[in-house]
């Protein structure tokens, strides 16, 4: 991958074998592909990267607490989530630390987030807020790809280094959080019934969003929260429409911040 700027204004000269990213970032980038390669699977990976290598702190420079405890969950290597996407939930704690209710978080990979959640609490607090942390450990689960979303996740291999044992024993500080294995639409059916204050999901996949979204969204109390991750993100297109259908039944206020999440606050 090598930065550099198209040849004059047109993007149709790169020939078969390039293609270029631009999108909202200030730099173009232009890819070497092998002839059997697709552009469609390639260019939700590239801009992923991009968002790593482009990940600005610049903005929360003055927020020491912040910056403290996001570096802590980064270097642990737990989290894939940049800097600008922690901000995002830290600054959703700040917004519902006042309320009642649980909180969740659905797609935990490795904990770090979930990890940085209820640490986040637990500062604002001074005590825990109880929370569910559900992940199949396994990957996506089985037959929950659509038609609505990148076959980049047809890819088994993604999301195995982690297990349900290693992220118990990460997230074993937290005397008041409750580590669950399972496809969320399973677990869901045994999880007891309650409010929740803020569910961070980050799922990838259309089926299990728009799950997560109905199971969620009727038991956030009022200025509650469900952060969607990936929204808008070009791996993820199923998380939108997963998003525009849920969110056409009204009911929630929404922000989209731009960093690939969307923001529900329930009226």
């Amino acid at each position: 991958m090598k930065p550099g700027n198209p040849p004059r204004n047109d993007m149709g000269n790169l020939g078969r074998r390039q293609f270029a990213i631009r999108r909202q970032y200030p730099v173009a980038v232009f890819v070497e592909l092998p002839d059997d390669a697709r552009p469609d699977v390639l260019t939700p990976i590239v801009e992923l990267l991009l968002e790593l290598v482009l990940d600005d702190g610049a903005f929360f420079f003055d927020d020491e607490d912040f910056l403290a405890l996001a570096s802590v969950v980064k270097s642990q290597g737990r989290t894939m989530l940049p800097q600008k996407r922690l901000w995002t939930l830290w600054q959703c704690v700040a917004n519902v630390a006042s309320l009642d209710g649980h909180a969740a978080e659905i797609g935990t990979y490795r904990g770090g987030s979930a990890y940085f959640i209820a640490a986040s609490f637990l500062q604002r607090l001074g005590y825990e807020v109880p929370m569910d942390v559900i992940d199949t450990f396994e990957g996506h689960p089985a037959g929950k790809l659509s038609e609505h979303d990148s076959a980049i996740h047809a890819y088994v291999s993604k999301f195995l280094s982690t297990s349900y044992e290693s992220v118990v024993d990460y997230l074993r500080p937290f005397e008041h959080l409750t580590v669950r294995k399972g496809d969320f639409s399973a677990v869901a059916a045994d999880l007891p019934e309650r409010t929740y204050r803020l569910v961070h999901v980050d799922v990838d996949l259309y089926v299990p969003a728009l799950e997560c979204l109905r199971y969620f969204g009727p038991r956030l109390v009022r200025g509650g929260i469900v952060l969607l991750d990936d929204y808008g993100a070009a791996a993820c297109p199923g998380i939108r429409q997963a998003a525009d259908e849920y969110l056409a039944g009204g009911g929630f206020q929404t922000w989209d911040t731009r960093s690939r999440q969307l923001v529900l606050v329930r009226r």
